[in-house]
């Protein structure tokens, strides 16, 4: 298992519902969440590993989550705009207009439906992940302007680096 770049097609495709045998779900997991903290990540997506089922997992380097069938069931009017990276995007970060707030819906590892309002961080990573879910990039969600500004940024980044761009 490893990390999809962007512009790959697994990243534009919705995803197929999870109705399989949970223990694979949770084996996937274990090995995403090594390449979520290797990465420097907060949150990592089934596509972005190559896999079309609609899961992902959130959390840090002790403690993760895995969110299967992921729905947003309600979103807050509050809209506030962040700055966001994605690991299929090395080095891109963009600011992003997400509603605040959002009420949930997903099946945890035990197949229990759960139902949940994220707010702060926890509910701008869920919305991120799942938009992979459903073949959406955080790309796709700001202006040409703003992204070939994040693309400058990220280019200059490199040069600094020393990196071929």
């Amino acid at each position: 298992m490893k990390l999809v770049s962007a512009p790959a097609e697994i990243l534009k495709i919705p995803t197929i519902d999870v109705d399989e045998d949970m223990d694979n779900i949770v084996q996937y997991a274990k090995q995403m969440h090594e390449i979520m903290i290797q990465s420097n990540g907060i949150g990592l997506s089934a596509p972005q590993v190559g896999i079309n089922k609609s899961f992902f997992i959130m959390g840090n380097n002790e403690r993760y989550t895995v969110i299967t069938n992921p729905k947003i069931t309600k979103f807050s009017e509050n809209k506030v705009k962040l700055e966001e990276g994605c690991l299929s995007f090395k080095d891109l970060f963009i600011k992003v207009l997400r509603p605040e707030n959002v009420d949930v819906e997903y099946v945890n590892t035990n197949g229990k439906i759960i139902n949940e309002t994220l707010t702060g961080m926890v509910s701008r990573v869920y919305q991120h992940e799942a938009d992979h879910t459903r073949g959406v990039t955080f790309d796709t969600l700001v202006s040409k302007l703003v992204l070939n500004m994040a693309e400058k940024k990220r280019i200059n980044k490199w040069k600094k680096d020393g990196r071929r761009v």
